[in-house]
């Protein structure tokens, strides 16, 4: 397996095969932020090239939480998933330790994500925090989420 920067139109397929089937294609899945000159995109590639695992990260404080940071250098995970094929096989972790690793080395010192509910134990496991665990909301078409966040040390 290799984890590599991508290009946003190399997540689109995995994209939409694994977070947004509801969207009429695969050319819809997109986010608004993909082009964002802090945005970074994530591949995960089989031994075939195929893309298995996607996610992104750009500068974003969490809206549902604007003072929880008290430093603003923290990414957003957004739009991150493997394939069902591929679950359970460390794909996921690979991803959020190139993540980190990325974030890290640019001196960020957190990453938080909006967590769907099916994804919250994979983020325990990875030891990301809920921000309040009480707090569950719902995104259209998609389910329940909270949001969790990770820290880290950064090195210079």
């Amino acid at each position: 397996m290799i984890i590599r920067v991508a290009h946003p139109d190399d997540l689109k397929r995995t994209r939409f095969d694994v977070l947004w089937p509801h969207l009429e294609d695969a050319s819809f899945a997109s986010l608004e932020v993909d082009l964002d000159k802090s945005a970074i995109h994530i591949a995960a590639e089989n031994e075939k090239g195929e893309v298995v695992g996607v996610a992104s990260l750009f500068e974003q404080d969490p809206p549902r939480y604007p003072n929880e940071f008290k430093e603003s250098n923290v990414m957003r995970l957004r739009a991150m998933g493997v394939r069902p094929e591929v679950r359970g096989t460390g794909v996921g972790e690979a991803i959020i330790n190139f993540a980190v690793e990325y974030c890290r080395m640019r001196g960020y010192y957190a990453i938080w994500c909006d967590a769907r509910e099916v994804a919250f134990g994979f983020y325990e496991k990875q030891q990301f925090k809920y921000v309040d665990e009480n707090d569950t909301y719902e995104v259209k078409n998609i389910g329940p989420h909270k949001t969790m966040y990770l820290t880290f040390t950064f090195e210079t």
